[in-house]
């Protein structure tokens, strides 16, 4: 801006008191009035009908790029070019400082990177490039699915090779197949009725019930309804027992990433909710809180061959695969407590003692009690040490060691009889 004559006249505003004005040529050549307090203060820079020193007018018709500016418009204060690509004739409103400083070049055919002629007749990931079709709005690809052979058009937001790699196929097929060939057609226990929406099919199951759901639902084979198991309702479960479980209620899924819960009573009189598929995988036999259906609890004071439980050891969380330990005494020394895990004292062949044991069985195999000979320890050491003897008839029976050592048992009940 430049000042060329300063004076003093009457303002517009109602006191009607006298300022300071200055006449003013703009660098584009246009003469106008200012306050001079505006000039001094920076406000005001140029005339407002120019940008860079450049009248609005003198950029129609100009070139910048790819781009033909038609028309200049004001918009909310600002002045922007309506633009033409002189490629693909795509039309857009460009403010005039991103047109003069920065890539002029159409995003939509990408012109300055790509001859997208080049292009036609090549495979991508889901489908054939064949055409291009230009239009008022960009471009239209003509494709061929590679899946189905379908023809048909998409329009990309810009013809780059990765935008083209990430459009998707026709809409009409899945894997190769077209939708109308997977109607009638059975997975699992699903059989498909109808497509109704883009990768969406209307189900029957065995059950009975019609849903909807995603063809990746139905095409895996171990998938159902969410409203049965195995073709047959909920309903027909409630009683059904795993382990020490029997089912009492069963809830369906929320949704279809969800999987359908029972709510079990443990043979311990707990209540535990765990997964269906947990259920009848035996994958969950009790409530967590006992052993072979008897609460842990229950175990304290009990004897197992010459081991008496005093306490129960809950693990850790960060320790819960250690499982349950036990405090316990050996009838050898009450007065020593020894610590076992719970698992060896009930398991099939469990242990019976802190090893005083291992040489008395040798010793008592030379004893006779009564018409009774003894052979080996049994497994069944609940209640105490019990051992495995023959009797003079020929029968095996299994004697309490209190029973043997007392005389309480000399013989079998065949020849007790007798």
């Amino acid at each position: 801006m430049t000042v060329e004559n300063i004076y003093s006249k009457k303002s517009d505003n109602e006191n009607g008191a006298r300022r300071k004005y200055c006449f003013c040529k703009c660098d584009c050549g246009n003469h106008k009035e200012f306050p001079l307090k505006n000039i001094m203060n920076g406000n005001t820079k140029k005339c407002g009908e120019c940008y860079n020193g450049k009248k609005y007018t003198d950029f129609i018709g100009e070139k910048y790029g790819t781009w033909e500016v038609k028309n200049i418009i004001n918009k909310q204060k600002k002045y922007y070019a309506i633009c033409q690509c002189v490629v693909c004739g795509y039309t857009k409103d460009i403010s005039l400082t991103l047109l003069t400083k920065t890539n002029n070049f159409c995003t939509v055919c990408n012109s300055k990177n790509k001859k997208y002629k080049n292009l036609i007749g090549k495979r991508f990931k889901h489908f054939t490039l064949l055409n291009f079709i230009s239009n008022k709005t960009g471009y239209l690809v003509e494709l061929r699915c590679n899946d189905c052979n379908r023809i048909y058009k998409r329009h990309p937001r810009k013809l780059t090779i990765e935008t083209l790699n990430k459009l998707g196929n026709c809409g009409y097929c899945y894997k190769g197949i077209r939708y109308e060939d997977y109607i009638g057609k059975k997975f699992g226990i699903l059989t498909i009725l109808d497509f109704k929406k883009k990768n969406e099919v209307h189900c029957r199951c065995e059950c009975g019930n019609e849903v909807k759901l995603h063809i990746d639902t139905v095409l895996n084979p171990k998938k159902t309804c969410g409203k049965c198991y195995n073709g047959k309702p909920f309903e027909y479960y409630i009683g059904k027992t795993s382990g020490y479980l029997t089912i009492e209620k069963i809830t369906e899924a929320k949704n279809i990433l969800s999987k359908p819960t029972v709510i079990c009573r443990c043979a311990c009189t707990n209540t535990v909710e765990l997964s269906l598929h947990d259920f009848f995988d035996g994958i969950r036999v009790s409530c967590g809180e006992c052993y072979n259906g008897k609460r842990y609890e229950d175990y304290i004071g009990k004897t197992y061959g010459y081991f008496t439980i005093q306490n129960i050891i809950r693990p850790n969380k960060s320790q819960k695969k250690a499982g349950y330990y036990v405090n316990c005494t050996c009838k050898c020394d009450n007065s020593k407590i020894l610590k076992r895990p719970l698992t060896t004292l009930l398991q099939t062949k469990p242990v019976l003692s802190c090893g005083c044991l291992t040489y008395k069985i040798h010793s008592l195999r030379k004893i006779k009690f009564g018409k009774l000979n003894v052979l080996n320890y049994s497994n069944q050491n609940e209640g105490g040490l019990r051992y495995i003897c023959k009797c003079d008839c020929g029968n095996e029976i299994e004697v309490l060691e209190s029973d043997l050592f007392t005389g309480k048992v000399t013989c079998c009940e065949e020849c007790k009889e007798l």
